[in-house]
């Protein structure tokens, strides 16, 4: 009796396996292919296809379809005005018919199985004789490739960055202007809804309305200007409307420069980063934090702090004029020691002290634009050996600020501490 009962449960149990084998669906898998299917085979035509043969290629992809011809070289015939940039479409040719292929199943099932009855991208290369057409479906299980089929009855595990080469938009495979390579500039100027920074150069040194600019500084800025790259491109034939879009009908600012051998770039931005050369269709971005250098920079900012900017090396002579009376320091021959004599109204003294207050004095804030509010406290006179001359002029501003003014320009305030101290220091020379 047991024993009865025994095979009337193994009975059941193998009935029960049969039907489960039977009704299960079958799934394609990377497990699935067999010993034989994984040998190498023959890989096909189209993917070791001469490129140069190639004379149209199109593909769809999602809801992006693209065709471009080959005749003439690369061409958008959907809009024949359209700046291909074959180098990109060489690249996307050299990488479909090259795809590298890890397995082969040579009697698949169901195409639908793998994606492939309604292909994620379906690319179609027209050859001189013929055309080959490539299915990309569903990434494998592991997801480390892409179900392919190329119309010979068999289905293979290919590189799936291949396929993700092909899901860009059409302004992806435009051609870029190229911005000019600005390495010497001759001059700057960024107008801006804040006002206009104008540099000049002038020799080795940069200007603003004739004041010598902070070197540091400035190179600073004028490096953020020369690599100003492109980032992507938004539009390529913007009308007013796309203008409008992009804030470029009222750029936020331009950038003119010219070069030393006479080229001129006029670049217009906005403050989120959106770019073009005037007068262009093709739209751009730019990092936005280097928009932001070129509207915020302010004249102020690229100047130096120092009072006084010289090489006491090659001045020849100095000139103080402070409580209304003249005094002019001449430089004598170095003594022995190194030290550096002068004679100020026959008397020879040593200007170091003087020469060390001066050198690191710094500016406790910018006076671009003030005027002075009152009269001359002290001016400075400088002459170099070339004949060069400078000219520091100082001035009480208010109750704790004094004004500096160099060849007639206000540069920096100092405070009233300082210029009692410099006051001093001249005395103790002069008196």
């Amino acid at each position: 009796m047991k024993r009865g009962k025994k095979l009337l449960v193994l009975c059941i149990v193998c009935a029960a396996l049969l039907a489960a084998a039977i009704l299960l669906p079958k799934l394609p898998t990377d497990s699935k292919v067999s010993a034989a299917e994984t040998e190498p085979t023959a890989v096909p035509a189209v993917l070791t296809a001469d490129g140069d043969a190639v004379r149209a290629m199109s593909w769809s992809s999602g809801e992006v379809t693209l065709s471009f011809d080959r005749e003439n070289g690369w061409q958008y015939p959907a809009e024949p005005d359209f700046p291909v940039d074959a180098e990109k479409l060489d690249a996307l040719l050299s990488a479909v018919t090259a795809v590298a292929v890890s397995k082969t199943i040579p009697e698949p099932e169901e195409l639908s199985a793998y994606g492939l009855a309604e292909p994620a991208l379906t690319v179609v290369l027209t050859m001189e004789q013929g055309s080959y057409t490539l299915c990309f479906g569903n990434a494998s299980g592991t997801g480390e490739a892409s179900y392919l089929s190329c119309g010979d009855g068999a289905v293979y595990l290919a590189d799936p960055e291949v396929q993700e080469l092909f899901t860009r938009d059409l302004i992806d495979y435009a051609r870029w202007e190229t911005l000019p390579e600005l390495t010497e500039m001759n001059s700057l100027t960024v107008e801006t809804r804040y006002g206009t920074l104008c540099l000049q150069r002038s020799g080795d040194v940069w200007q603003e309305n004739g004041t010598v600019l902070d070197e540091e500084r400035t190179e600073s800025f004028l490096d953020t200007v020369q690599q100003l790259e492109w980032l992507g491109c938004v539009c390529w034939n913007a009308d007013a409307l796309d203008l409008q879009v992009y804030g470029l009908d009222e750029p936020d600012g331009t950038l003119t420069i010219t070069g030393t051998d006479g080229t001129l770039m006029q670049l217009e931005f906005t403050e989120d980063g959106y770019a073009r050369l005037s007068g262009s269709g093709m739209l751009y971005k730019l990092v936005s934090a280097d928009c932001d250098t070129l509207l915020y920079t302010t004249a102020a900012e690229l100047m130096p702090d120092e009072v006084l900017q010289t090489d006491w090396e090659t001045v020849k002579s100095a000139v103080f004029t402070l409580d209304g009376e003249t005094h002019t320091a001449v430089r004598l021959e170095s003594a022995e020691d190194g030290r550096q004599n002068w004679n100020i109204a026959g008397l020879e003294t040593d200007l170091a002290a003087l020469r060390e207050l001066l050198d690191g004095m710094n500016g406790s804030g910018y006076a671009l634009g003030a005027q002075p509010q009152r009269s001359m406290q002290l001016r400075i006179e400088l002459t170099a050996d070339t004949g060069e001359m400078q000219m520091v002029e100082f001035y009480p501003y208010d109750s704790v600020s004094c004004l500096v003014q160099r060849e007639g320009k206000s540069t920096v305030f100092i405070t009233r501490s300082q210029m009692e101290e410099l006051m001093s220091a001249i005395r103790i020379l002069v008196d």
